[in-house]
């Protein structure tokens, strides 16, 4: 999965670029965009990463195994993982009334370009 860190300015302008026909939109474009370095930030808070790390590593069956790994309450742990299924660093597989959470990124390199201004973001897939 593609990321990006772009202004909502420059959102906009691609966004119309597409629309107005003046541009293809790229097969590699990102499939989730963030608007600044802060907005990824909030996503991948200390806490955040521990329960993707409990993830990777543990790969738990339920969430409920996931709290008790984690020693998190059930809506402390819903919401991270709300956040992360937002922003595609998991999936949460539906069996029956269980959901199982799945790691689909293992990890994050963010590159500023102090020169340009620019952020560039990769992200390396669990395998």
């Amino acid at each position: 999965m593609n990321y990006a860190i772009k202004s909502i300015d420059q959102i906009r302008e691609e966004m119309l670029a597409i629309a107005r026909g003046e541009v293809e939109p790229a097969p590699n474009r990102p499939k989730v965009t963030f608007v600044s370095e802060a907005a990824l930030m909030q996503v991948l808070t200390p806490e955040n990463r521990k329960i993707l790390g409990h993830i990777l590593r543990d790969k738990p069956a339920t969430v409920t195994e996931l709290m008790a790994l984690t020693g998190k309450t059930q809506p402390n742990v819903s919401r991270a993982l709300a956040a992360l299924e937002r922003a595609g660093f998991i999936a949460l597989e539906q069996t029956g009334t269980t959901k199982r959470p799945i790691a689909l990124v293992s990890r994050v390199h963010v590159d500023f370009d102090l020169t340009a201004d620019r952020v560039d973001m990769a992200l390396e897939a669990v395998a």
